[in-house]
């Protein structure tokens, strides 16, 4: 598993899962991207693959990104996500937190784009989720409700789509 991180370059000879979902502005906000890569290193996966991670390598955090810098952001995700072979959506949603407008438009983007590579997860009691878990169904994109099995549903996708099937 190779991870690669935001505007890092992704390889074209690898399939890749992207972890889109809410990005964490603050530094007091933990990332819910860490808990992922543990899930899928404790797997022992041998499976050569690009895992994109949206974010910056470095700890820092910036509530705003400069106009530029949140061009060529956007930019580098757009292509990324246009690359993945799977897209997981984990959606941690916190209104005061973690409110993913931006993910909200993603999702609703590639459910409609891309369904056969989308899935969505978010835990019960998030608020906001029943549009989102609607259109998901209504396109038969797999939804959870625990990172874990988003991540299996995620890896199923991929093996599928790869023609490895369990």
């Amino acid at each position: 598993m190779q991870i690669i991180h935001a505007h890092e370059p992704i390889p074209s000879n690898l399939p890749c899962l992207f972890l889109a979902g809410p990005t964490p502005r603050a530094q007091e906000v933990c990332s819910w991207r860490p808990k992922v890569v543990a899930l899928l290193e404790a797997r022992g996966l041998t499976d050569d693959f690009s895992l994109v991670l949206p974010e910056f390598r470095t700890a820092t955090i910036n509530e705003t990104l400069e106009h530029e810098e949140h061009y060529r952001q956007v930019q580098w995700e757009w292509s990324a996500l246009g690359q993945a072979n799977v897209i997981l959506f984990w959606v941690p949603r916190d209104l005061e937190t973690l409110p993913g407008f931006t993910t909200n438009v993603e999702f609703g983007y590639w459910a409609a784009k891309a369904p056969e590579k989308v899935v969505l997860g978010f835990p019960v009691g998030a608020p906001k989720m029943e549009y989102l878990e609607t259109l998901a169904k209504a396109h038969s994109i797999p939804v959870s409700s625990s990172l874990g099995e988003t991540v299996e549903n995620a890896l199923n996708l991929l093996l599928e789509l790869l023609g490895q099937a369990k």
